[in-house]
This record gives structure tokens, C-alpha cells and sequence, in this order.
């Protein structure tokens, strides 16, 4: 699948970068640095100041939320249809642990103030906090 980067000055496709299969979801850094586009497969990162895919990284299956922890130091991917979460390591685009939460984690958010990832189960509506966070040691 392609995505379309569109200058809004002119409103023209001022380039296109080839994503996963079904994007569905897209999450910029907080920094700016990346854009996270989920699809079938996991996630497909991109250069935002290149707007060229730098990594394809292959989480469980389902429709994916991505939230970044303190300083965009990790990546949380929700996957529906494991079960699970993915911790990615942003500065090595690397899985670094597989979190199985149970149910159908879908929408992920990181509180700094708590040091804690949330998931809310898209099929029962329990809120979990169990996904363990730490900041990761590889820097960009």
C-alpha cells in the first residue's frame, strides 16, 4: 500500500512511501522524528523529514494503536488478535518484549506522571495497566 505525502501549500502529492497491507493507523512521534503507520503486519516506520520507510517491524495480528513512552524511548503496539502488546525500542526499531495482556487490546496510552502503559480490551472494556515499561537504553 502506498502513502500519498501531500504539500499544503499547493496541494499537490509531493511524494509516496510504500506501507504494509490495510493501514489503518498513523501516530507521529512526539518528537517529530517517525511516523508509525499500523497495518496487517505490524507497523511500517517512517522518516518524517525523508518520508522514506526506514522499518518494517512484525507485531501480532489486528488492527494496531501505537503510544509512545517518555521521551519516544518506546513503542507500544496493540495487537487485537494475539492478545498481546509489543514494547518496540525506538532507537533500534527492535521488538524488545511481547506483553500478553489477554482479551482484545486495542486503544494504548502512556501516562509519564504514572510511568505506565494502558490498554483497553476492545471486547470486554477493562482498562489494563499490566504492560511493563522501562526506559529503554538505546539512543537515537
Amino acid at each position: 500500500m502506498k502513502s500519498r505525502w501531500v504539500d499544503t501549500a499547493i496541494w499537490k502529492v509531493a511524494a509516496t512511501s510504500r506501507v504494509g497491507r490495510n493501514p489503518v493507523r498513523v501516530v507521529l512521534q512526539q518528537d517529530g522524528r517517525y511516523l508509525w503507520v499500523g497495518h496487517d503486519g505490524g507497523v511500517s516506520v517512517i522518516d518524517a523529514e525523508r518520508r522514506a520507510v526506514v522499518q518494517e517491524i512484525a507485531t501480532g495480528a489486528g488492527r494496531h494503536d501505537i503510544a509512545f513512552g517518555k521521551s519516544d524511548y518506546e513503542a507500544f503496539v496493540s495487537n487485537p488478535a494475539e492478545g498481546t502488546v509489543s514494547v518496540i525500542d525506538v532507537g533500534a526499531l527492535k521488538t524488545v518484549a511481547t506483553v500478553a495482556v489477554g482479551g482484545s487490546p486495542g486503544a494504548i496510552a502512556y501516562s509519564p506522571l504514572a510511568r505506565a502503559a494502558y490498554v483497553a480490551d476492545a471486547k470486554n472494556g477493562v482498562i489494563s495497566s499490566s504492560i511493563p515499561t522501562r526506559v529503554v537504553s538505546s539512543r537515537r
